[in-house]
């Protein structure tokens, strides 16, 4: 293994590359980078069960305060409610709004595009091998 080699760092460059550039993608949507991206996992995963925040936490491995700043900007910007459960009336699930539920399909549009913008010059082999690598270093991380 070279000696020369700075994993940390390149990780970190490319996660604020990535980050910008979906903010930018997401501006004309009245929305960031990470507000986007939770949209659209509620989408997703709300066609076929509650979402709650704590999924979200999970989800992108992001802190309860995080997840409550970018939920409280949803909800001021009228893309997201949360609406008591009957079994328990402090949990709260998250629904989106139809103004959220409008721009869904744009949103995977952009996500998917942003995918395919950063494994544009590798194989199906590469992006296989890629997925590996990431999840090893994902799990190497206490």
């Amino acid at each position: 293994m070279s000696g020369n080699f700075d994993c940390c760092r390149r990780i970190l460059v490319i996660g604020n590359r990535v980050r910008r550039f979906l903010d930018s993608s997401f501006v004309r949507l009245g929305l960031t980078g990470p507000q986007g991206a939770i949209l659209h996992f509620v989408y997703v995963r709300g066609k076929y069960q509650d979402v709650f925040q704590r999924d979200i936490e999970a989800a992108f491995d992001i802190r309860r305060s995080s997840v409550t700043s970018v939920i409280h900007g949803l909800e001021q910007s009228g893309f997201i409610r949360r609406e008591s459960v009957e079994d328990d009336g402090r949990l709260k699930k998250l629904t989106l709004t139809d103004k959220a539920v409008k721009i869904s399909k744009r949103i995977a549009e952009l996500l998917a595009e942003t995918n395919k913008m950063l494994i544009k010059n590798l194989g199906e082999q590469d992006v296989d091998y890629l997925d590996r690598m990431l999840a090893k270093i994902e799990g190497n991380i206490p």
